[in-house]
């Protein structure tokens, strides 16, 4: 129940973006159809999630809109949700291999 209600407010949050987004001129023009598909797949899919958490069903909308958010996910701006994993691995295995990550703590020499 308490999972629910913070996916709830985190939808409406979602939704007072978009709604944010449609209103205000200087958003309208910095925007661009990826904007508007990502907000509302992640808006609806949060709604979606918190209706299957209190009633128990998983209907065939919310399966459609997940599978369309996976779809979405590595061509539209949300990809960083994918590829942040990858990310941090690719850094941590590349910057360690080479001795720089973490830095070593400076060597004090006495006088």
């Amino acid at each position: 129940m308490i999972l629910a209600a913070i996916i709830f407010i985190a939808a409406v949050c979602g939704l007072a973006l978009f709604i944010k987004r449609l209103a205000k001129k200087e958003l309208r023009d910095l925007s661009c159809a990826d904007d508007y598909i990502s907000n509302l797949l992640c808006t609806i899919m949060l709604f979606l999630t918190t209706y299957s958490l209190l009633t128990l069903q998983f209907g065939a909308a919310y399966y459609v809109i997940m599978a369309l958010l996976f779809v979405w996910m590595p061509l539209g701006k949300i990809k960083h949700v994918l590829y942040f994993f990858f990310a941090r691995y690719h850094l941590g295995f590349f910057y360690g291999w080479r001795g720089t990550w973490p830095p070593k703590k400076a060597i004090q020499y006495d006088k």
